[in-house]
């Protein structure tokens, strides 16, 4: 594996060419935290930081920075278009605000499990499949009908382990787990489960740019 680099994580995404990626970052003698915001340009290979503005227009697209001020937290939470008209910001505690591109909160709703927040949602069939780390769950949640109508693993079951993150691909869902320092394959049209890799150390987060597959581990982010 190549590693690409190391830092503390908030947000990262793919671009065209490449990724953008927000994390804390310490600052000046009294060293104060930070947020600090940096691109990537995988052709060149080169990194770049850059400013709030610009993460803006890669994330939400030019001319949306009334939707950035509309959430408040624009970096922690997970984009996806859900209509022609509307989006869905969710969040790791299971918030969820549904804005149009205006910048015009909709509706709020929480996702959970058991008590437990759902997060990092992918959007199929206008159902959303989420993982509920603290219950070792993937769930599928109707936002319009605000409920969860089926749920995969659970923590008597051996599926999913902290499972932190879903990336769909060619019509399978990628679910990285945690604690099992592993990435999981789930079928949704066959619910079938396998396992598609180990790592020695924990794992937040799979995708891919262009051919190439990436992950974020505990000691940072590496291509395979």
């Amino acid at each position: 594996m190549k590693k690409l680099f190391n830092a503390d994580i908030l947000d990262l995404f793919t671009t065209e060419n490449g990724l953008v990626y927000a994390c804390k970052d310490i600052v000046g003698q009294e060293q104060n935290e930070v947020v600090a915001f940096f691109e990537y340009d995988i052709a060149a290979d080169k990194f770049k930081k850059i400013p709030v503005n610009t993460y803006i227009e890669r994330k939400y697209g030019e001319d949306n920075y009334t939707v950035a001020r509309a959430l408040g937290d624009f970096v922690t939470c997970r984009i996806l278009p859900w209509t022609s008209a509307l989006c869905l910001a969710s969040y790791a505690n299971g918030k969820i605000k549904v804005f149009d591109l205006n910048g015009n909160i909709e509706d709020t709703c929480d996702v959970s499990y058991n008590g437990s927040p759902a997060c990092s949602p992918v959007l199929r069939d206008e159902g959303l499949w989420m993982a509920v780390p603290d219950e070792n769950a993937l769930i599928n949640f109707s936002v319009e009908h605000r409920r969860v109508e089926m749920r995969v693993g659970g923590k008597t079951e051996n599926a999913f382990l902290s499972p932190c993150d879903v990336y769909e691909h060619d019509n399978l869902l990628y679910i990285s787990n945690a604690n099992s320092f592993s990435i999981k394959t789930f079928n949704p049209e066959t619910f079938s489960v396998n396992s598609f890799c180990t790592f020695k150390e924990p794992v937040y987060k799979y995708f891919r740019m262009k051919k190439n597959e990436y992950v974020l581990l505990k000691s940072g982010v590496y291509e395979i």
